[in-house]
């Protein structure tokens, strides 16, 4: 298979359009075409030599190493990673999203345990969300899988992780669980979405709070005449899960008190309706991407227990048998 093929499905994995994953595919080739060009890259030893002059940002390469495999004489990613020591966040997205590449050789069991399972205790952030998120990518490390499931686990990103395998965490979830087609939980957001303490502020505005200005700023999402979640039309319009929806493979797409990132074509079009002043939209189906759970805190913050979840999910529940 050509590599154009192999990373386009790699993007698609990750949630995105055909057409979104050609076009990315198309700048980062040309990006990485006119570095090589332009650096007179003809070798590894270039790469190395442009690193230490910080004419190539590592996370730079770690984007480019697709290209750079095919191109560069005697390039090994390995041996880059082992060079550079630390990899940040945004390096192990790109490790992880190219994990299936043949230029992606590296040892991934070192990489988790000694960069990303050591070190500050867990807690909610942009590095236990990408384990959550690339979960599935991360279940044949043995003793590190079941470490990486604990470290999410106890940072309350498992949000994500339970739209990737099936996981059997019973306390986080509560009441009925429905069977619908046509949900599906990507890893991308295709519109921005904050995670901080506004997003409950404001869920709880437009779902309860009779005296706030935001009462009734909300669309109520119904998916093949199930209601499955309340989107906020107040800042960013994230949704916040009215149900529980397990898919066949024993995943949850969505889960009672998550909150989630819609498309943006979705979020235009019911921005639309509810300028129209209609309160609720049944949809054939929804992509989401997983953030976290109403009752945590923002991120890089130390999480709050299970129990201010629980109150969540606890008031969500009544709310949705009212408008079922």
């Amino acid at each position: 298979m050509e590599i154009d093929d192999l990373l386009m499905q790699c993007y698609i994995d990750d949630g995105y359009t055909e057409e979104e994953a050609k076009k990315t595919i198309a700048i980062d080739q040309r990006r990485s075409n006119y570095f090589i060009n332009k650096h007179k890259v003809g070798s590894a030893q270039d790469l190395i030599s442009l690193l230490a002059t910080f004419n190539l940002q590592f996370d730079d390469l770690m984007r480019f190493s697709p290209y750079f495999a095919e191109s560069v004489k005697g390039f090994h990613l390995s041996e880059f990673i082992e060079r550079n020591g630390v990899i940040s966040d945004r390096s192990l997205k790109n490790i992880l999203r190219y994990l299936e590449l043949p230029s992606t050789d590296i040892d991934l069991k070192k990489i988790i345990t000694d960069g990303f399972l050591s070190g500050d205790p867990p807690k909610l952030s942009r590095r236990s969300e990408l384990l959550s998120i690339y979960l599935d990518k991360l279940m044949g490390l043995g003793e590190t899988t079941t470490q990486v499931v604990d470290y999410v686990h106890d940072s309350l990103s498992i949000l994500p992780a339970m739209s990737r395998v099936p996981l059997f965490h019973d306390d986080l979830i509560y009441g009925p669980i429905k069977r619908a087609s046509g949900i599906k939980a990507v890893r991308r957001d295709s519109i921005a979405v904050g995670t901080c303490s506004d997003l409950e502020k404001f869920h709880d505005a437009t779902l309860f709070d009779n005296f706030s200005d935001y009462f009734g700023r909300r669309v109520l999402i119904y998916c093949q005449d199930q209601l499955i979640g309340s989107l906020k039309m107040k800042l960013a319009p994230s949704m916040l899960a009215l149900s529980n929806v397990k898919a066949e493979d024993g995943t949850y797409p969505l889960v009672l008190g998550g909150t989630y990132a819609l498309q943006k074509s979705v979020v235009y079009a019911v921005s639309e309706k509810f300028e129209s002043r209609v309160k609720r939209i049944n949809l054939d189906g929804l992509i989401v991407r997983p953030l976290r759970f109403a009752g945590q805190k923002s991120a890089g913050d130390k999480i709050n227990g299970l129990e201010q979840v629980r109150e969540w999910q606890e008031r969500l529940a009544e709310y949705s048998i009212q408008h079922s």
